[in-house]
């Protein structure tokens, strides 16, 4: 009978030729998923709690029972959304922190530079040095676009439609580019 083998392992078994021999894969493997679901699940909580926030300041207590207020506005999605910036900027520092510690490895811990230089596969330092660093990179696209979407679903969904500000829908895109882009 065969043995099953899980996706973690296919993906170890795959990426152990793309990083620097000595490293171990399944803590490399590890550490970047850490450095890519902590910044977006910290601030997906702060959305959260603002969220949070600002829908409870929609209503107010008549005679014991919660009453959406009169002109009650909920902030524009962009406000609340102001921490986007860091769950783009984490796991691109620790990205690039990689990839400039693989290559420093490479060149002044084992010295095999020089091997690396001769090998037939002239493409196999670059490979070692930053395929891990760039799928990080495309994981934290990935990643942020996954958060936009729960945080754009929960602020579109929950919050009344009499209380959304006008024009929200153009601006999510704003909002996308700018925190992506990091110039929100």
């Amino acid at each position: 009978m065969k043995k099953m083998e899980t996706p973690w392992a296919r993906f170890e078994s795959w990426l152990t030729p793309r990083i620097p021999a000595g490293f171990s894969v399944r803590r490399e493997g590890r550490n970047a998923l850490l450095w890519l679901l902590l910044p977006g699940g910290i601030c997906l909580a702060l959305y959260g709690m603002r969220f949070l926030s600002a829908y409870e300041s929609l209503y107010t207590r008549l005679n014991g029972k919660r009453v959406l207020a009169e002109m009650a506005l909920m902030p524009e999605f962009g406000q609340l959304i102001q921490w986007n910036r860091w769950a783009v900027i984490l796991p691109l520092l620790w990205a690039l922190f990689q990839g400039i510690n693989y290559n420093l490895y490479h060149r002044q811990v084992t010295k095999s530079i020089y091997l690396m230089r001769r090998l037939p596969d002239r493409w196999e330092f670059l490979r070692r040095c930053w395929t891990l660093p760039l799928l990080m990179a495309a994981g934290t696209a990935v990643m942020y676009l996954l958060l936009l979407g729960v945080c754009a679903g929960l602020y579109f969904g929950v919050t009344p439609k009499e209380c959304i500000p006008a024009d929200q829908w153009q601006r999510l895109w704003t909002v996308w580019i700018g925190g992506f882009l990091c110039w929100n």
